[in-house]
């Protein structure tokens, strides 16, 4: 078997050491299917930097309980557009009239869950977002997140 170089081994390091700041740096997980996605490339978002209708974010809020938790979800619904919440059945919400998703009434263990009601203009400075999953909390439950709390804009992978 031939021997390393030490030049070859401190390349190889420095190669390595690129590699693992990257992933750290560049890549998000997500340890949830909430978005359908679990790798995504992140970017840092610059004060008023604009969000657009389908993109990933992720942020930081305060649930019910009172646990502050870090999401991972996609825009749906931006500032002034049109939200509907129809209350026939379970709940079914409306973006500018286009079908955004249905609300569960209750978690998979059985406990009611809270429905977010409104109808009317999105508030400037809010946005609504939402998980592909079936089981995703989001603004189908907590209502709209304020734009500043986004820290990151991501980008599927895988």
């Amino acid at each position: 078997m031939a021997k390393l170089s030490r030049s070859k081994i401190l390349l190889l390091s420095v190669l390595v050491s690129v590699v693992v700041w990257f992933v750290c740096d560049h890549l998000r997980i997500s340890p949830t299917k909430s978005v359908g996605y679990r790798i995504f490339l992140k970017a840092k978002l610059d004060t008023g930097e604009k969000v657009g209708r389908n993109d990933y974010v992720a942020f930081d809020h305060l649930v019910p309980d009172g646990k502050n938790i870090h999401e991972l979800k996609m825009v749906a619904c931006l500032p002034l557009d049109e939200l509907v919440v129809t209350q026939e059945g379970i709940p079914a919400f409306f973006c500018n009239g286009v079908f955004v998703g249905r609300a569960k009434i209750r978690t998979p263990s059985g406990k009611l869950l809270p429905i977010f009601q409104y109808n009317g203009r999105i508030p400037e400075g809010k946005y609504f977002v939402f998980g592909a999953h079936e089981n995703s909390y989001d603004s189908r439950y907590y209502g709209f997140i304020d734009g500043s709390l986004f820290m990151e804009k991501l980008w599927p992978v895988l």
